[in-house]
């Protein structure tokens, strides 16, 4: 979801990690269509999230 809300990143990242490192202990394969989905998802919220970073500050 669209949102310029720095915390709701943090924490779909948070999440995103869970997942990645249950995934790893499973044992599921990173060639599997559901970790490379989820890896992507992961680094288009970290570019996101970067992207909410660098943005200017409105000093208004």
């Amino acid at each position: 979801m669209p949102s310029l809300d720095r915390e709701s990143h943090v924490e779909a990242i948070e999440g995103m990690r869970d997942q990645v490192r249950l995934y790893l202990k499973q044992g599921i394969s990173d060639e599997t269509p559901a970790y490379r989905q989820l890896t992507r998802a992961l680094a288009g919220a970290q570019q996101a999230l970067t992207l909410i970073d660098d943005r200017p500050k409105n000093h208004g």
